[in-house]
């Protein structure tokens, strides 16, 4: 089930099975002259099935949204074997409950998507990088916060720390200097005069706040290797990591700066290493424990720090989850974000569907999934 069914160019909608893989999707829209903007860094293995599954982010949700903004409807089939389509190619429906969005970010406790409705949009004509070197990850945050508070919005806004630029050094062409401790890695993107003033709004702010370097890159190549590296980032890192556990943290991006505090609190008064990084433009930055070698002691040790990393992100307002979904990981924390009253309606919309509990049991609550009422 790995086909594209329909590119709709008149509608600007495609319909796909869900074992599509999401990088040939791209390639073939862009091909065309259309855009589908959601991004995860996986994208040369994961499926649109599964994207759609955990509501998938990206890059570009800081511009763009994730996946929940471009799906329009699809096939499911439900426990008992009933096949439903919910939604359609259309980009209104006001009828009844929104099922479609509903299964979107089930996580597969409901029914399997088999088929999807998704919207295109036009791709955009240019686009442009620009590389930010900062005194400190206090300040790299600090100009984020800024930038979306001005109004421009880029279509992607990347922090890095100092070690993440190390790694991705062995892939770019020419390398960053790797002296700083934090990095903006960013992408306007639109009509050229649109990408010439954002560009133009970003390095001046840049410059006003006292950051150490702006880079406009002009070579798309050498642009290329940049967002190439960074999508391989997490491979990377286990190249020399014996265990990396990435979190997935959103705050509103005008609490970017505490977040940034706040992790490097919890590092040291746990002990534990944290690097940090991610789609810094949406606020969602992904604390990552890092093992060089791994112990019962290390392994307590990491489980107190993603307990306090999640609570205190949760006290800055933001989610436990800003794009993975809750899986097993996080299923112990759930309460912590929604509490009783809505996990206990959230089962009941579990039984509705899956009375028998076949649909990954185990999966966003601890008990398996089981109705308790």
């Amino acid at each position: 089930m790995n086909q594209i069914l329909e590119i709709d160019q008149r509608n600007m909608t495609a319909t796909v099975e869900a074992g599509l893989v999401l990088s040939r999707f791209h390639r073939t829209v862009e091909k065309m002259g259309l855009f589908y903007p959601p991004d995860p860094q996986s994208m040369s293995v994961c499926t649109l099935g599964g994207n759609v599954a955990t509501r998938a982010g990206g890059p570009r949700g800081v511009k763009y949204g994730t996946t929940g903004n471009y799906v329009l409807g699809m096939e499911i089939v439900l426990p008992d074997g009933t096949v439903i389509n919910s939604g359609g190619k259309f980009v209104k429906q006001s009828v009844g409950y929104d099922i479609t969005h509903l299964m979107t970010g089930s996580e597969g406790t409901l029914g399997v998507i088999t088929r999807i409705n998704v919207r295109l949009i036009a791709l955009p004509p240019e686009h442009r990088t620009i590389v930010v070197t900062c005194e400190s990850p206090e300040q790299a945050a600090e100009i984020v916060a800024e930038i979306i508070a001005r109004g421009t919005v880029p279509a992607m806004l990347e922090y890095l720390s100092q070690g993440a630029v190390g790694l991705m050094n062995n892939m770019i062409s020419p390398p960053l200097a790797g002296d700083a401790d934090a990095y903006l890695l960013i992408e306007v993107d639109g009509n050229r005069s649109q990408v010439d003033y954002d560009t133009a709004v970003i390095s001046g702010l840049c410059k006003e706040m006292k950051s150490r370097d702006v880079r406009v890159i002009e070579d798309e190549r050498e642009a290329a290797s940049y967002w190439r590296a960074r999508s391989n980032l997490y491979p990377l890192m286990l190249t020399i990591m014996e265990r990396v556990i990435s979190e997935d943290l959103t705050v509103p991006r005008s609490m970017l700066p505490e977040m940034v505090r706040m992790v490097q609190e919890v590092s040291a008064s746990t002990g534990v290493g944290i690097g940090l990084g991610g789609h810094a433009g949406d606020g969602n930055i992904h604390p990552t424990i890092l093992h060089f070698q791994t112990s019962p002691e290390l392994d307590e040790k990491s489980q107190v720090a993603i307990g306090e990393l999640l609570k205190k992100g949760l006290e800055l307002g933001g989610t436990i989850s800003g794009e993975h979904g809750i899986g097993i990981h996080k299923s112990e924390f759930l309460a912590w974000e929604l509490g009783e009253v809505q996990i206990e309606l959230m089962k009941r919309i579990k039984q509705a569907f899956d009375p028998l509990n076949i649909m990954n049991p185990g999966k966003i609550w601890p008990e398996g999934g089981e109705c308790r009422c």
